[in-house]
């Protein structure tokens, strides 16, 4: 993947969602390092996760379609100025769920909130039109 890397500007929130359901992950002449394709409102990026952000999103079983807001701060440890990510959960999609329920639609028993099928339909037609205009943006 050629993504941009996602930068962070310290205390300011950033609204991203997940593009895969796991974590890629590799290794450089740097050591291993792990990386979620994100959606960052209307382009394809590359966000290298330390690995508390990667324990975060799995313990929360966090999928594809999932949308996270992360704030980059830096806090002190000790005598040093560390580096962390806070994450907060703005909707959650998670392959587990999706097994259960047989959808990506939210189960109405657990959420308590019923929505009128035709905002489903605007909703999906609204996703798909994104979707295609991200791939004819990455074959141009």
């Amino acid at each position: 993947m050629n993504n941009p890397k996602l930068e962070f500007n310290i205390g300011e929130p950033v609204e991203l969602k997940l593009l895969t359901d796991n974590v890629i992950t590799g290794i450089s002449q740097y050591g291993k390092w792990n990386m979620f394709p994100l959606l960052n409102e209307y382009e394809i990026q590359s966000f290298f996760a330390p690995q508390d952000v990667v324990d975060f999103i799995q313990k929360k079983r966090l999928g594809k379609n999932s949308v996270i807001a992360v704030t980059k701060d830096m806090r002190k440890k000790g005598k040093k100025l560390a580096t962390v990510y806070d994450i907060e959960i703005i909707s959650k999609n998670s392959a587990a769920a999706i097994a259960k329920n047989g959808s990506n639609k939210p189960d109405k028993r657990k959420t308590g909130i019923k929505i009128k099928p035709e905002f489903v339909q605007l909703r999906e037609a609204i996703i798909g039109a994104v979707n295609e205009l991200f791939q004819q943006m990455q074959v141009a």
